[in-house]
C-alpha cells in the first residue's frame, strides 16, 4: 500500500536543503492532502490532525522520525515550485480522467481573493481546465504578474492533451489565436461572445435576425428548487460575419435562450447568450455549453466549501500550492465511488465522514 500512494508525486523536486531534512516529501504531501480531504485548511490543524491520527497515518507512511509540525508544512509549501507541483497534479489527474476524446473540457479563471488582497503586487489568479464528464480539474496555470487570462489560456492549452475534446471558454478567451490553438490540438471549441468584441457581437446577433436557423435543440433541467429551460438555436450561414475567415474552423453560431423558473415563487428570469463553435454536432455543442457550468461550480465550491477566498496564505508559493491541494481533495471527494442513489450528500458531509470513518477515508486515499 505504501508503494502506491502518491506515485505520481514521488519524483517531484524537493525544495528543501539536501541532507537537512527529517520528514520525507511523501509524508508532508500525503498528510496535507488527507487533511484537506477532512476539511482542514490551516497548517496548525493539519499538523494536529496528524498527531491525533498517528496510528492511521502509520499504515501508509514511515513515521519513525515523527510527524511534521505546522512550521515544517508551511515552509515546505512556501518553497515548493508550483509549476513542479502542478505538473505532478496534472499527471495524477490525467491518470484518473483518461482520454479527453469526446469529452467537454471547460477553461475558466479564478482569483484567490484574500491572499491577493494581502499581496496586491503578486495576485494569485489561476486558470483551470475542468472535465465535465469526470467532474475533475485536469490542470491549471497561474496568470503571470501584470497579465490576464488571455495569456494564460494558450499556456494551459499547450500542456493538455485535447485531441477529440470540445473546449469551452468564456468571453475572455474568445480570441482568434486561441481558437486556432485549439484546432491545432485536434479539438473543437465553443467560445462565448459578448460585447467586449462589438463587431463580432453585432454580426452574431444580426445573423440570427436575418439568416435561417440550421437546427434547434431544447433541454429542460430541474434542481436546487428551480427549473431551467434552454433553447439552442444554430446558424451555419456565416455570411454576416465580417471576419469569419479569421476564426479557424468556424462552423456555426449558437444562440442560447434560457428561462429559469423558481418552483417556490413561480418567478421567472430570462437571458440570451451567444457563442461561436467549430463543432457541427449540435447535441454535443449544447452539452458543452451546459457543461461549462461545472468549472464555475468548482470555483464556487473552492470559495464556499473549502473557504479559499477567505484563506490568507500568501507567503512564498503557499497560496498557489494549497489551491492545488484543494483541487486534489475536490477531485477525490467528487469521485469517491459511493453510490448515493437519489440522495444528495454534500461535500461538507463527505469531509466530516472522512474525518471520522477510517474505512471511507481509506477508500478516498485509494484515489490519491
Amino acid at each position: 500500500m505504501k508503494s502506491e500512494i502518491l506515485k505520481h508525486f514521488e519524483d517531484m523536486e524537493d525544495p528543501r536543503v539536501v541532507g537537512r531534512t527529517i520528514h520525507p516529501l511523501r509524508n508532508i504531501v500525503f498528510i496535507t492532502v488527507v487533511g484537506a480531504l477532512c476539511g482542514l485548511t490551516g497548517w496548525e490543524e493539519i499538523a494536529d490532525f496528524a498527531k491525533y491520527r498517528k496510528g492511521f497515518f502509520s499504515r501508509y507512511l514511515d513515521i519513525s522520525m515523527g510527524l511534521p509540525c505546522e512550521d515544517t508544512l508551511r515552509r515546505f509549501f512556501e518553497k515548493l515550485k508550483p509549476k513542479v507541483f502542478g505538473e505532478r497534479f496534472q499527471r495524477w489527474a490525467s491518470s484518473l480522467v483518461g482520454s479527453t476524446e469526446d469529452k467537454s473540457v471547460s477553461i475558466d479563471g479564478k482569483c484567490v481573493r484574500a491572499a491577493s488582497k494581502m499581496s496586491p503586487d503578486n495576485p494569485v489568479h489561476i486558470v483551470s481546465a475542468w472535465v465535465g464528464e469526470n467532474a475533475m480539474t485536469l490542470a491549471q496555470v497561474k496568470v503571470s504578474d501584470k497579465s490576464n487570462e488571455i495569456t494564460a489560456i494558450p499556456e494551459l492549452i499547450d500542456i493538455l492533451e485535447l485531441r477529440g475534446a470540445l473546449v469551452s471558454i468564456d468571453a475572455m478567451g474568445c480570441q482568434t489565436d486561441i481558437a486556432e490553438k485549439i484546432k491545432l490540438a485536434k479539438a473543437d471549441y465553443v467560445l462565448a461572445v459578448k460585447q467586449n468584441q462589438p463587431t463580432l457581437w453585432d454580426d452574431t446577433v444580426r445573423s440570427f435576425e436575418v439568416m435561417p436557423a440550421c437546427g434547434v435543440e431544447q433541454t429542460t433541467e430541474g434542481g436546487h428548487g428551480r427549473v431551467e429551460e434552454r433553447t439552442y438555436t444554430f446558424c451555419d450561414d456565416l455570411s454576416c460575419l465580417l471576419n469569419a475567415g479569421s476564426w479557424k474552423g468556424l462552423a456555426m453560431l449558437v444562440r442560447v435562450d434560457s428561462r429559469v423558473t423558481d418552483k417556490k415563487t413561480g418567478e421567472t428570469t430570462q437571458c440570451t447568450r451567444h457563442f461561436i463553435t467549430s463543432c457541427r454536432d449540435m447535441k454535443r455543442v449544447a452539452g458543452g455549453i451546459r457543461s461549462h457550468w461545472g468549472v464555475e461550480s468548482m470555483h464556487w465550491t473552492l470559495d464556499v466549501t473549502f473557504g479559499e477566498d477567505a484563506d490568507t496564505k500568501r507567503e512564498g508559493n503557499s497560496a498557489e500550492n494549497f489551491n492545488i491541494i484543494r483541487k486534489m481533495a475536490l477531485n477525490v471527494l467528487k469521485n469517491d465511488g459511493v453510490d448515493y442513489g437519489k440522495k444528495r450528500v454534500s461535500l461538507k458531509r463527505r469531509m466530516l465522514k472522512a474525518a471520522n470513518d477510517d474505512q471511507y477515508l481509506k477508500q478516498l486515499i485509494g484515489l490519491i
